[in-house]
């Protein structure tokens, strides 16, 4: 497995060297001196999947025909993208954090909020590999692309949907239960939270849901917890399909 983990790590830095460089100096540049601190959260998704682009190279160098004759179970073969997604997953995660706190600035909120953040986009990036790779497994890194942007579409699409679809006042309860408020009954609202009149809190105001004792926090953890368990399940049927695929 350390042998695997070393052949793609030093293809990824062999191949994007130049572009990991430009990445930080983009990322960070602008989070930092443009006060863009989605940027922060963007890197962790991109180096997350950054991973993903290793399988192509093992694709044009047909590695696997070579790799299906050592003496590696296939889970340890597929696992070690996974492995290594994760690693940079939690890589961009502390560079992320450590770029928020040694920049402190009123815009970017509290080290919790910032650390709540980043776990949203972690579960994000981890949902998303976990989607990509069994389809890269079975289709091919090429043509899964345009099966993952079809299959994305119509998970946020549908999701989308379903909450759209909710009554108002199921999405006010689900507000409320989670510390979240939103601009609709405000002026019911007013007078027990203080507003002034014509103030609105809208829905998705984290800084409002952790200071009212929210259940926000707990939402992302579970979030957290299920990103975590799919990861595991896609790392199963990847390996599934590449025990079964022909080279």
């Amino acid at each position: 497995m350390k042998g695997l983990l070393y052949k793609d790590l030093c293809t990824m830095t062999a191949r994007f060297r130049n572009n990991f460089i430009l990445l930080f100096v983009l990322y960070l540049g602008m989070a930092v001196l443009l006060d863009m601190s989605f940027m922060l959260y963007a890197l962790v998704f991109v180096l997350g999947l950054y991973v993903q682009t290793s399988l192509s190279f093992d694709e044009q160098s047909r590695w696997d025909l070579y790799g299906r004759t050592l003496p590696v179970h296939p889970a340890a073969l597929v696992g070690c993208k996974y492995i290594l997604s994760a690693g940079a997953i939690l890589a961009g995660c502390l560079i992320a954090f450590l770029a928020f706190v040694l920049n402190p600035s009123e815009t970017k909120g509290s080290p919790e909020e910032v650390l709540l953040g980043l776990l949203v986009a972690a579960c994000l990036t981890g949902f998303y590999f976990s989607l990509s790779m069994p389809l890269s497994y079975k289709f091919g890194s090429d043509r899964a692309r345009t099966v993952v942007i079809i299959a994305v579409f119509l998970l946020v699409g549908g999701l989308a949907a379903a909450v759209y679809a909710l009554p108002v006042n199921v999405l006010e309860n689900l507000g409320d239960f989670f510390g979240l408020r939103g601009p609709m009954g405000v002026a019911a609202r007013e007078l027990t939270a203080g507003l002034a009149p014509g103030e609105e809190v809208w829905y998705g105001d984290l800084t409002v849901a952790l200071q009212e004792g929210g259940r926000i926090q707990w939402a992302i953890l579970a979030m957290l917890l299920v990103s975590m368990v799919l990861f595991l399940a896609s790392w199963a049927v990847s390996t599934a399909i590449y025990r079964k695929k022909e080279f």
